[in-house]
């Protein structure tokens, strides 16, 4: 649905823009093919062009005209719309976990935080193992050293 503030009534005749070709015709494409600008403000033709927005069908290459033709389009659309809602429902109750998996996934998941728990223990044993060994040595070391200091 076109609006052209050039072909309302207030306008048609006083402004200068008006009365130049592109404010009364269309040029689509390479072609040249032209087309009169129409003022369509029915309300059906507006009904129609929410319609086919809300609906995501599109306007499409064709487009009915006719009353009993936007009826089908209108159905067709319904029905596509609807169809797709189920789909996404079924899909969702599909993906949708039960109590059963989820208190599984929760054990599979206290598990694996208890090894990893474990395995951090482990490695900080290590590091304080290694870590109080080199500073035994270091402390013996430092004795040696001190006694030959001495013995000197």
């Amino acid at each position: 649905a076109e609006v052209s503030m050039c072909l309302q009534e207030p306008h048609m005749h006083n402004d200068p823009e008006c009365n130049e070709r592109h404010a009364k015709i269309w040029n689509l494409g390479q072609e040249g093919e032209e087309f009169e600008k129409v003022n369509d403000t029915f309300m059906f033709n507006a009904m129609w062009v929410i319609w086919c927005t809300s609906s995501t069908v599109g306007y499409g290459d064709l487009t009915p005209t006719t009353h009993s033709g936007r009826v089908v389009a209108g159905i067709t659309a319904f029905v596509g719309v609807c169809s797709a809602a189920l789909l996404t429902a079924a899909f969702s109750s599909v993906l949708t976990w039960s109590s059963e998996e989820i208190s599984a996934m929760l054990i599979l998941q206290r598990e694996s935080a208890r090894r990893s728990l474990q395995n951090l223990a482990a490695s900080y044993l290590i590091k304080w193992y290694r870590r109080s060994r080199e500073h035994r040595r270091h402390k013996t070391l430092d004795l040696e050293a001190g006694a030959k200091a001495l013995a000197r």
